[in-house]
């Protein structure tokens, strides 16, 4: 079946209303018909099974059949990637890490990013249509932050662990640390049952080594060393993310 973003539907919904664009694509694209059955999800954790009922040629709702509750799965993974340069590679990124389910995507600007603007409206239907495709429950939450700004904001939590992709050994001060392999972070991430892990991932160019000691100076972070092979930003962002959400 086909699946659907319906906003306002809830657990108590009897009918929900479908968005002028997602109307147009059932009615118009896919050519649905008058009971058929369909798919819709709110973004939210919440999935119901449901008749169509178009309401002219533009508009739709749905009658609600059954609906589907799926919680968060812990840990919490934040992505936060450096604005790659290249629109089409970060359009992919977002496409992936949404597939991979990660709970929040952050686009960071940095010391090195080379792109500024971009468009949010666009990714957020890339978003969208990668979270129906891949059959989820939740829509990532998508946000554009500068990367001193973020870690500003960010306080130390027991509970939260920051994660870098890191080629090399940072040194001075308190931010000497090693860098992990993936085998060995996991059984460190593992015994310690953070709540949330926060995967960093720098632009082209990668992080400066300033932002790598500061990301590296706070509680419960850990440079990741993804092996010998140099990826592309975009690359290392979806791997980073695979192996988190589906390895603990």
């Amino acid at each position: 079946m086909h699946t659907f973003f319906a906003s306002d539907l809830v657990q108590s919904s009897v009918f929900a209303d479908l968005s002028k664009e997602e109307a147009h694509h059932a009615l118009q694209v896919l050519r649905l018909k008058a009971g058929d059955e369909i798919w819709l999800f709110n973004g939210r954790g919440l999935k119901a099974r449901a008749n169509l009922i178009p309401e002219g040629k533009r508009k739709a709702r749905a009658e609600i059949l059954e609906t589907v509750s799926k919680e968060k799965a812990s840990p919490r993974i934040s992505l936060c990637l450096g604005l790659i340069k290249n629109r089409t590679r970060l359009e992919w990124a977002c496409e992936k890490l949404t597939e991979t389910g990660v709970d929040d995507i952050k686009l960071l600007d940095t010391e090195r990013t080379e792109r500024s603007k971009f468009r949010i409206d666009r990714l957020e239907g890339i978003l969208m249509n990668a979270a129906k495709q891949s059959l989820s429950f939740w829509l990532p939450e998508l946000s554009h932050e500068n990367l001193g700004s973020f870690l500003d904001t960010v306080g130390d939590s027991s509970n939260t662990a920051y994660i870098i992709a890191h080629e090399k050994l940072v040194s001075g001060g308190n931010t000497d640390k090693d860098s992990f392999s993936f085998a060995e972070l996991k059984d460190e991430l593992s015994s310690a049952g953070y709540k949330r892990l926060v995967l960093f991932v720098g632009p082209e160019g990668g992080f400066s080594d300033d932002e790598v000691s500061r990301i590296l100076s706070m509680s419960n972070s850990f440079p990741l060393w993804l092996g010998e092979q140099r990826l592309r930003a975009e690359t290392a962002a979806v791997q980073i993310a695979g192996l988190f959400k589906f390895a603990l």
